[in-house]
C-alpha cells in the first residue's frame, strides 16, 4: 500500500513538473511572437495560458486589448486581464491598471491604489506617475509635495536623465522642508516583495467595468508631457499615453 502511494505521488510530481516546463516553453514562445509583432499567433498561445492563471500571459493580453494589437481595442477586456495579473502581484500589470483608472479620472482612488502597489515593488514608471499625481493634486487626491518628492526621488534613483529632470522641476515647486522630508522617506524606503493579493486575503474585489466602457469608443488624444519618454520609448509609454487626459502637464 505504501509503495503504491509513493508511486502515485511520484507520478503526480512528474506530471506537474512536465506541465510547468511546458507552460514555460509556451510562454517564452508567445512572448517571442508578441515581441516580433506576430499578434495573431501570440494571442492563440497566450489566451489559454491566461485562462489558466498565468500572470505574465494575462499582462500581455491586457496590453493587446489596450492597444488593439491583433484584437479589437476593448478596455473592459484590458482591465479584466490587467486586474487578473495585478491581483497576483505583477508590478507592471499594477502600473497599467492604475494608469487606466488614474489618467482619465475614471477612479482616482482605485488608480492610486494600484500604482502604489506597483511603486512599492520598485516599478519606476509607477513611482514617477504617483509622484506626479501627488505633486499636481486633484479634488480626489490632495496635493502632497512630501509624497511627491519621495516617489519622484525613488524613480530617479538610477540617475536616468528623464526622471532626474522631472525631480528637479518638481522640487522647484516645493519648500526646503518638504524636500527634506521627502528625501528622508525615500532614504528609508525598502521595496516590497511581489505577493498575491488573493493569497493575502486583502479583500480587493473585481469591480464593475461599465464606467470605463466609453473610453475605446472615443479614445483620448491628449497626452501627458514626457510620458512617451518613460522606459525610453517602450510599449509601456506608447499605450498609456493614448488614454491620458493631460492633467499632469
Amino acid at each position: 500500500m505504501g509503495s503504491r502511494v509513493r508511486r502515485i505521488s511520484l507520478f503526480s510530481f512528474t506530471l506537474l513538473l512536465c506541465t510547468s516546463f511546458s507552460t514555460g516553453a509556451d510562454l517564452a514562445s508567445a512572448k517571442s511572437l508578441y515581441e516580433h509583432k506576430d499578434y495573431a499567433a501570440a494571442f492563440k498561445q497566450l489566451a489559454p495560458l491566461a485562462e489558466h492563471g498565468n500572470a505574465d500571459a494575462q499582462l500581455i493580453l491586457g496590453k493587446m486589448y489596450m492597444g488593439g494589437q491583433g484584437v479589437l481595442k476593448d478596455l473592459d477586456q484590458a482591465i479584466k486581464w490587467f486586474k487578473a495579473s495585478a491581483t497576483q502581484g505583477n508590478a507592471e500589470a499594477q502600473f497599467f491598471l492604475g494608469s487606466v483608472y488614474l489618467l482619465p479620472h475614471k477612479d482616482i482612488a482605485e488608480g492610486v491604489k494600484w500604482l502604489r502597489l506597483s511603486a512599492d515593488q520598485g516599478n519606476q514608471d509607477a513611482q514617477w506617475l504617483l509622484g506626479k499625481a501627488y505633486l499636481q493634486g486633484d479634488k480626489e487626491l490632495p496635493r502632497d509635495p512630501v509624497q511627491a518628492e519621495m516617489w519622484l526621488r525613488l524613480a530617479a534613483r538610477d540617475n536616468l536623465e528623464f526622471y532626474e529632470n522631472t525631480l528637479r522641476a518638481a522640487e522647484g515647486q516645493m519648500s526646503a522642508d518638504q524636500v527634506a522630508k521627502g528625501k528622508a522617506l525615500a532614504a528609508a524606503w525598502k521595496p516590497k516583495q511581489r505577493s498575491s493579493l488573493l493569497q493575502e486575503g486583502s479583500g480587493f474585489a473585481f469591480r464593475c467595468l461599465e464606467s470605463a466602457r466609453y473610453a475605446f469608443a472615443q479614445p483620448e488624444t491628449v497626452t501627458i508631457s514626457g510620458m512617451k519618454r518613460i522606459k525610453h520609448g517602450t510599449s509601456t509609454s506608447v499605450m498609456v499615453k493614448d488614454y491620458s487626459a493631460g492633467w499632469l502637464e
